[in-house]
């Protein structure tokens, strides 16, 4: 006759719930100290780019505090009072380009005259000035007009 054996059942451990110290905690955090200057080098040279890229915008964004101002022309447009103008549009170019490159626009309806800086020195401008009603639509041109009151800025 076998022999029964009986099994005893393993002995419950009570665990207690410890908590973790500060330092403890800061090491469990995902962003370990390489992450961190990875992201930040990372932010770095996209900032560079976009800087590098942008350098035209920026240097036009700060001339008027810099030398580059003596380097420029500026002039002063009368602008006209058209019924129903909401804004006006002014067109204006070098007098040997034949197409119109350059547009101030948005220039509120309340406006008498608007300065157009950034004039290359030397050279000769016209201008003509659109009325924009209240839907977008320019519904009145002037005349093409030479810009005479150019003055250094």
């Amino acid at each position: 006759m076998k022999k029964k054996t009986t099994r005893r059942a393993p002995a419950k451990k009570t665990t207690r719930q410890t908590t973790r110290r500060a330092s403890e905690q800061l090491l469990m955090l995902p962003f370990s100290f390489r992450r961190i200057v990875f992201i930040t080098t990372a932010i770095a040279l996209f900032l560079g780019v976009v800087v590098y890229f942008n350098k035209s915008d920026i240097n036009k964004a700060v001339a008027g505090m810099s030398i580059t101002q003596g380097l420029y022309d500026q002039a002063r447009i009368s602008l006209p009072k058209i019924d129903d103008a909401v804004s006006y549009n002014i067109y204006f170019k070098q007098k040997s380009a034949g197409t119109y490159t350059n547009v101030a626009r948005g220039i509120p309806a309340n406006l008498n005259a608007y300065t157009i800086s950034y004039l290359k020195k030397g050279e000769e401008y016209q201008y003509k000035v659109a009325a924009v009603n209240a839907s977008g639509a320019e519904f009145y041109w002037t005349d093409e007009t030479d810009l005479t009151n150019i003055e250094s800025m």
